[in-house]
C-alpha cells in the first residue's frame, strides 16, 4: 500500500492483510493508537469524550461478587463459553461488543486466530489493548454496528457476549451476526434471560430505567438467532447459545 505520494505507507498504520480481507471498506478505518482503529473520523485517543457508561459496565463485569449476587453467574461458564468460540475454528472471529475484556484478555492474547474485536466505546477499547498487552494477532475497531463494513459471509466465527439483554431489536441483531459467518462457521451468543427468582425483578427493573431492553425469555433469546440447530446451555440468569450457521 502506497501514500499519495507513491511512497510506502509506515507498516504501523496499516491494517493486517487478514483484516482487510474481511472489510468492504477498508479506507473507512483509521489509526487511533497501537492496534485501535476507527470509523468515526477525527476520533482520536486525546480527543475522545469519557464514555462512563462503557466503563461503569466494564467494570461490573468483572466483579465475581456483583455477577454471583445479582445473575448467579459464575466467571469460569462465561470464560468457558468464549473459549469455547475461541476454539470452534481456525480462522477469524469478530467479537462484537466486546467490551474491555476484563474476564477474556487472557483466553484472547493467546487465541491461535485472528481476531478482531469490535466496540462502539474507544475508551473501553484502549483498555482492551492494555489488557492485552499487546499480544495475540487482534485488531480493535471502534464502530457503532451499523457502521462496520464488514463483508458478508466473510468470517468463521462470530461472538456476542452479554449483549442481547441490551438490544430492544435482538431478530434484527441476531440476523445481522449471522449474515457475517460464512456457511459452515459458528455463532456464539449470550443474554441475560427471564426465569431466575431473584434476577427477574432487577432485570424488570433495569428495563424501566433505560439500562436493558424489555426481559426476554431463554426461548425468545434462541427463536432471535437464526440457527439450525442450536445448542443452549443455561447458568443462573444467562442462557448462552452457539451453532453452525447454515
Amino acid at each position: 500500500m502506497r501514500t499519495t505520494s507513491g511512497r510506502p505507507e509506515p507498516a504501523r498504520s496499516r491494517l493486517p492483510d487478514w483484516c482487510a480481507d474481511l472489510l468492504d471498506r477498508p479506507d473507512a478505518l483509521h489509526r487511533v493508537a497501537g492496534r485501535v482503529w476507527s470509523t468515526t473520523p477525527g476520533l482520536s485517543a486525546r480527543s475522545a469524550p469519557r464514555d462512563r457508561g462503557a466503563e461503569g459496565y466494564d467494570a461490573l463485569a468483572a466483579s465475581r461478587g456483583y455477577l454471583r449476587t445479582a445473575w448467579g453467574l459464575d466467571p469460569v461458564d462465561q470464560r468457558s463459553f468464549a473459549r469455547a468460540a475461541l476454539a470452534s475454528r481456525r480462522g477469524p472471529m469478530v467479537d462484537v461488543a466486546c467490551g474491555g475484556l476484563a474476564l477474556t484478555a487472557d483466553l484472547y492474547a493467546r487465541a491461535a486466530r485472528p481476531l478482531l474485536l469490535v466496540d462502539r466505546s474507544l475508551a473501553v477499547l484502549l483498555r482492551a489493548e492494555e489488557r492485552l498487552a499487546r499480544r495475540g494477532e487482534v485488531v480493535l475497531v471502534q464502530a457503532e454496528l451499523d457502521a462496520l463494513p464488514l463483508r458478508p459471509r466473510s468470517v468463521d466465527t462470530v461472538a456476542c457476549l452479554g449483549v442481547l439483554h441490551l438490544v430492544p431489536d435482538a431478530d434484527r441483531l441476531g440476523e445481522r451476526l449471522a449474515s457475517w459467518v460464512r456457511p459452515g462457521g459458528t455463532l456464539h451468543a449470550s443474554s441475560l434471560t427471564r426465569g431466575r427468582r431473584g434476577s427477574d425483578a432487577l432485570l424488570e427493573a433495569l428495563h424501566r430505567a433505560g439500562e436493558l431492553a424489555r426481559p426476554r425469555t431463554p426461548e425468545e433469546v434462541v427463536r432471535s438467532l437464526p440457527l439450525p440447530r442450536p445448542r443452549v446451555v443455561q447458568r443462573g440468569a444467562m442462557t448462552y447459545v452457539d451453532g453452525v450457521v447454515a
